[in-house]
């Protein structure tokens, strides 16, 4: 037996629907994961610089020492934040529901 054009449809359409929506699902994820590897290489490349910059400067060496650690400290708080949007998200992820 056979399904009837309107049963063929209606299975296409649903197909095609569950497609699209997995193929736009995946596109935002991507576009999240890369604008995360993006904000995690600025802190990278800030944290060098700003390092760079304080070597060069003509800063005693307690002074130099000082501003190393305050500039690794801000980077590594600004890393801290960027790990808690990634679990945030893997959270909200993880509550969804399964699709059938």
């Amino acid at each position: 037996m056979e399904p009837g054009p309107g049963r063929l449809n209606a299975l296409r359409h649903r197909l095609r629907r569950r497609w699209n929506g997995g193929v736009q699902e995946l596109v935002g994820r991507q576009a999240i994961g890369w604008t995360l590897a993006v904000l995690v290489l600025a802190c990278f490349v800030v944290a060098v610089v700003a390092a760079v910059a304080v070597l060069a400067s003509g800063l005693t060496l307690d002074q130099k020492l000082v501003a190393l650690g305050d500039t690794f400290t801000v980077d590594a708080f600004t890393l801290a934040v960027i790990g808690a949007c990634v679990a945030l998200l893997a959270y909200r992820l993880a509550l969804e529901r399964a699709r059938p």
